[in-house]
């Protein structure tokens, strides 16, 4: 099962925000004397302009933070 080592967010070229999830290594195979470990590959998430409160849904559903919501616009 895929862990989350890491989330990169960056602002996206469109004025959203584009997280990357960076996964840990996985063992590949444990042959006698040999462990073999492999990174699963990365998944990007694009969010547009607008999207706010989908972005840190997102980032709070991954991190599990409980009760965060979107900050109020005035």
């Amino acid at each position: 099962m895929k862990q989350i080592e890491e989330m990169r967010i960056r602002p996206g070229q469109n004025g959203g925000h584009s997280i990357t999830h960076e996964f840990k290594r996985e063992v590949s195979s444990k042959k006698l004397g040999d462990m073999g470990y492999s990174r699963p590959n990365s998944e990007d998430f694009n969010f547009g302009p607008g999207q706010d409160g989908e972005v840190l849904a997102h980032i709070s559903q991954h991190l599990g933070l409980k009760g965060a919501s979107a900050p109020e616009k005035e």
